[in-house]
Parts: C-alpha cells; sequence; structure tokens
C-alpha cells in the first residue's frame, strides 16, 4: 500500500484551545512509498490545550517524498501535555523534500510536558535544502527528559543548513542528542546547539574499521 497526493498531505491532531481528557496520537504506516505533490504537514497542534495523556506521532513508509517541504511535528506552546510528548519515524528508504526544508520538532515554549519529550528518526537516506530536528522548550517546562536521536546510515544532504537543537534545557530533567553514523553533506554548516545553558551530550559514532585481511606466503 502506498499514499499519493497533488497537494499537501495533512495527518493533524488539532486541538488548539481545546481539551482532550485522554491521550492524542496521529499514526500513518504504510508498506510502500508516500509521494505528496506540496508539503508535508503531520502535526499534533496543542498551542493553548490540554491533553491529559500522551501525544504521539508515527511515521512508517518505504520513501516519503514531498515536492515542497516535510514537517513531522508536535507543537505544544502555551499548552499542557499531561504524559510525555514523542515522535517516531521510520523509512526504510529516503526522505527526500524537494522545494524546502525537512522539520522534526517538539515545541514547548512556554508550555509543559508532564513526561519526556522524545524524537527518533530513522532513514536509510535524506535530501533536503536544510534539515532541522529540535526540541524547543523556551519557557517551557519538561518533567521528564529530552532526547533526540537521529539514525540515517547513509547520505544527509543538504543545500543549506543541518541543525540538530535542544533549546531549554535547564527546564528538562536531563537531554542527549545521538546522531548515528551517517554521512552528513551539509552546503552550509551542521550545527548542534544546547542554548549554552550546559554541555548537552553529543554523540556520532564513528563506523567499526574493516578487520585486517592477512593472506599467508604460499
Amino acid at each position: 500500500n502506498s499514499i499519493s497526493t497533488g497537494t499537501a498531505f495533512q495527518p493533524l491532531v488539532n486541538n488548539r484551545n481545546g481539551s482532550i481528557g485522554g491521550g492524542a496520537s496521529v499514526g500513518v504506516s504504510v508498506g510502500n512509498d508516500i509521494t505528496v505533490g506540496t508539503d508535508t504537514l503531520f502535526t499534533i497542534l496543542n498551542v493553548g490545550g490540554d491533553i491529559g495523556g500522551n501525544a504521539g506521532g508515527l511515521l512508517g513508509a518505504r520513501n516519503s517524498t514531498s515536492a515542497n517541504s516535510f514537517n513531522f511535528q508536535i507543537i505544544n506552546d502555551t499548552g499542557n501535555i499531561g504524559g510525555a510528548a514523542t515522535l517516531e519515524g521510520i523509512l526504510t528508504g529516503a526522505l527526500t523534500s524537494t522545494a524546502a526544508g525537512a522539520t522534526i520538532q517538539i515545541t514547548n515554549v512556554g508550555g509543559t510536558i508532564g513526561g519526556d519529550a522524545g524524537i527518533t528518526f530513522a532513514a536509510a537516506s535524506l535530501s533536503a535544502p536544510s534539515l532541522l530536528v529540535q526540541i524547543q522548550n523556551q519557557g517551557g517546562s519538561i518533567t521528564g527528559n529530552a532526547s533526540i536521536v537521529l539514525d540515517i546510515p547513509a547520505n544527509t544532504t543538504t543545500t543549506g543548513d543541518t541543525t540538530v537543537q535542544i533549546l531549554g534545557r535547564n527546564a528538562a530533567g536531563s537531554a542527549a542528542i545521538n546522531v548515528l553514523t551517517g554521512n552528513y553533506n551539509a552546503g552550509a554548516t551542521f550545527l548542534q546547539i544546547h542554548d549554552g545553558e550546559r554541555p548537552a551530550p553529543f554523540t556520532i559514532p564513528l563506523p567499526t574499521p574493516p578487520t585486517p585481511q592477512i593472506t599467508p606466503p604460499s
């Protein structure tokens, strides 16, 4: 199965200034490709709203291609999420955003998250004009931990900046960024930002060197 649209693709929970007693989730999982004619807008919107339980986004496919921008996000600015806020994306193939950037984010500006805030995103490769992966918590509160795991084993290619950041870390239990092995080709700069409050644990594991092959003399 696959998804193809001529215009935008917008899986959405819109709870702006609203109230949901339990959790809120958006999940899209297909075995083949997602092809979008303009923008992918995969969003849980809780600006000024209240979600009593967890808020979670789940995306699974082979390839995801957007002719304009790709957005995978939870927006909780001035809102309240009683439990955790999590985004998990797994693509067995490529993420491609052609005309505009790719954004994967949880924003909690002036908001409250009662559990962890976590982003996990994996794809075989990624190509976009720019890439922003962030947890934005300035002026907000996260009771649990804030973490980002970005796993792209082949090439991540952007003509502009590639930015991975956690902002407002002092208002979270702990924070960590883990970028797993891959080739990152940023046309401008590769940035990891932790807003200057305290050093953020940030790891890019190196590939395992090959085992030497020794041929004995005949």
